[in-house]
């Protein structure tokens, strides 16, 4: 841990340090990292073992599939605008060399004829609730929304979101601030409600919290509290996955 906060405070110290919003299989730090070692044309004078700034939140957009792959056999993640949905990914810290080899595996900034991604900037919300400016890939080809990725893509994706603890529309609970956990199921089941209809009716604000079988159970979970009903439901269902 003390080598990789100084390989962070040396990043940091650089003229030009880049934040990389990761979605999709690249949340798995072991993949980006299995990467360095890819033949040409990506050929890396640089790691990406790259050091994590936390996890963080793209609003307003979901997540679709464009393009083939070769390396898949299909369809693979791309960043769709969907005003009211929220997008969950990893943010990573970056060196100039490891952005542009970034750029190079995501087929962008000219390094191969025909590029199959853009490279643009955008701005998220961290764990911590601060924002922050970042850099993303999306594809040039527009999202289907009848397309499906190819099952080894959606495995990957799973792999992608267990490695970061971010399935947690199975194991998670949407309550008032107001309720703890238990008080808030057993209001449900006395008054015959849901948490829609609970809104409807009190305008409350929420929060997400570990379900029941999670070591934290009833436990807020980091940034998640003192939302509309709506951005909570939002956030869920895109910590959910695929």
């Amino acid at each position: 841990m003390d080598l990789l906060r100084e390989y962070i405070k040396e990043l940091l110290e650089l003229n030009n340090p880049r934040r990389y919003f990761a979605y999709g299989s690249n949340m798995d730090q072991s993949r980006l990292h299995r990467r360095s070692n890819a033949g040409p044309p990506c050929v890396l004078d640089t790691h990406l073992n790259l050091p994590v700034v936390g996890r963080a939140l793209l609003d307003d957009h979901t997540v679709g599939f464009a393009g083939h792959s070769e390396t898949w056999g299909g369809p693979t993640a791309t960043l769709v605008p969907s005003p009211g949905n929220s997008v969950v990914g990893v943010l990573y810290l970056t060196d100039p060399k490891q952005e542009e080899a970034l750029s190079c595996f995501e087929n962008s900034d000219g390094h191969r004829t025909l590029p199959t991604h853009d490279k643009i900037d955008i701005t998220v919300t961290g764990e911590d609730g601060i924002l922050y400016d970042c850099y993303t890939f999306v594809h040039k080809e527009e999202s289907d929304p009848m397309t499906i990725p190819p099952p080894g893509y959606a495995r990957a994706l799973e792999d992608a979101h267990i490695s970061r603890d971010l399935r947690l529309s199975e194991g998670s609970r949407i309550v008032p601030t107001s309720m703890s956990m238990s008080e808030w199921e057993s209001y449900k089941k006395k008054n015959k409600t849901t948490a829609k209809a609970y809104d409807k009716k009190t305008k409350s604000k929420w929060k997400i919290t570990h379900g029941p079988g999670h070591k934290d159970a009833g436990k807020t979970i980091k940034g998640n509290t003192g939302l509309t009903y709506k951005k909570a439901k939002s956030i869920q269902n895109a910590f959910g996955g695929w």
